[in-house]
């Protein structure tokens, strides 16, 4: 979305969103953004799933529930880390390359 958009407003809100939803918190990203124009929200769930796709075919083993994306490499047990880390990488790609692809428009468009 900040590739994607001219208006300053919608700018100001993608980058704090999207640096809190790397940290586990994405309510930012939901509704500030994601639900705001639906396709980025589409976007979001393809990647979420091909991620999670791989952590699961791969058998990540972590040993609490509760944490995700970057703060739940403190849970991941040390076998199943890279894995981790690569079922994020995945879905991060995958989102970003579906937002930058489906056609939405933003406020000032």
């Amino acid at each position: 979305m900040w590739f994607k958009t001219k208006d300053a407003k919608i700018k100001a809100i993608t980058l704090p969103s999207a640096f809190s939803a790397m940290q586990g918190i994405t309510e930012a990203a939901i509704f500030g953004i994601n639900l705001r124009f639906v396709k980025p929200f589409i976007a979001a769930l393809v990647g979420g799933a091909a991620g999670g796709a791989w952590v699961v075919s791969m058998h990540v083993y972590m040993t609490a529930v509760g944490l995700t994306a970057i703060p739940g490499m403190a849970i991941v047990q040390a076998s199943s880390l890279l894995n981790y880390i690569i079922g994020m990488a995945i879905a991060f790609a995958v989102a970003f390359a579906l937002s930058l692809t489906l056609k939405y428009k933003t406020d000032a468009e």
